[in-house]
């Protein structure tokens, strides 16, 4: 893997171990052996998305869905029996593609100018993804038809987390 390559998938690790914003996206799920929750169809702004397919491009996988397609073998991932090397581009064709299909639809690209999901940004200037989440979550406890909401604290609690790690 290239090392442009590399640096998109370390900032997306980063992202889903450490972002304190993904609350809204993140589901249940039976039958994984390392974990209960995952997020999905996380709004991954476009911008994002295009520029990590284009330092991929050129790189090769040997499946499509990471997520669910590796094989866990002696420590590490291996590839599926039969199957062969073939560039991104030739896997998954387009950006938006690879980053619906490589980690089993955790991310859903959408335009930049819908509220979306940044995974480069300069802190310096605040983390634009509370605002996203605040969105999002306001959406969820509005469309609650069973009389549920979130409680009016998850913005509170999550600009707080955002502090202490942005600072």
């Amino acid at each position: 893997m290239s090392a442009d390559c590399r640096r998109h998938f370390m900032q997306d690790l980063c992202f889903y171990e450490c972002s304190p914003n993904i609350g809204p996206w993140i589901v249940k799920v039976d039958g994984m052996k390392i974990r209960k929750e995952r997020y999905f169809e996380v709004p991954l702004c476009q911008k994002d998305c295009d520029a990590w397919f284009k330092d991929c491009y050129d790189d090769f996988t040997c499946t499509d869905n990471w997520s669910r397609n590796f094989k866990w073998s002696n420590g590490r991932n291996t590839c599926p029996e039969g199957s062969t090397c073939r560039t991104f581009a030739e896997v998954y064709g387009t950006a938006t593609n690879f980053c619906s299909k490589v980690w089993d639809h955790s991310w859903k690209p959408v335009p930049d100018e819908e509220p979306c999901m940044r995974l480069w940004f300069n802190p310096a200037g605040g983390n634009p993804n509370v605002r996203v989440a605040e969105i999002y979550a306001a959406r969820i406890a509005a469309s609650r038809s069973d009389g549920c909401s979130i409680s009016p604290l998850v913005p509170v609690i999550l600009v707080f987390f955002s502090w202490l790690i942005y600072g």
